[in-house]
């Protein structure tokens, strides 16, 4: 990731968490007032910046993660009988969509891994290097 995308995404962040923090201020939202509102805002929203910025599967994994179980929390914070439903049904499908994704992830890995292996054999193969060393000059690599 180049620094002019690292820094946009992070000036990004920073509007955005400056403007919940704004918006949690004033009268324009009826919901309750908790304390845990607002860090679990800010958890989704360093979720998706982390999920943006990681370079590679696993922190994705986590990142995307941390997102999703503060989203869950928020909807669990009215405890009406309404959002504790769309709560449970958005938990089950986060499950789903996590279970979803460690496959692909694992199947993605295992190709990858896979393929890797497979150039690295034909590639010595193709040059004569053995385990016990460069083959065609009879003995090991350093001469």
């Amino acid at each position: 990731m180049t620094p002019k995308t690292t820094a946009s995404l992070v000036t990004a962040l920073i509007v955005l968490g400056a403007a919940t923090f704004a918006y949690s201020f004033s009268d324009a939202d009826p919901g309750p007032r908790t304390q845990t509102r607002l860090p679990l805002v800010f958890g989704m929203l360093a979720g998706v910046g982390g999920a943006f910025s990681t370079g590679d599967l696993f922190n994705l994994y986590v990142w995307f993660e941390l997102g999703l179980v503060c989203a869950v929390g928020l909807l669990a914070l009215a405890c009406t009988r309404r959002s504790l439903e769309a709560t449970f049904k958005y938990f089950v499908l986060n499950v789903l969509g996590t279970l979803l994704f460690l496959a692909v992830a694992g199947f993605l890995v295992e190709e990858v891994t896979k393929q890797l292996l497979e150039r690295r054999a034909l590639g010595h193969h193709r040059m004569g290097v053995g385990v016990l060393g460069d083959q065609r000059r009879g003995g090991d690599v350093d001469h």
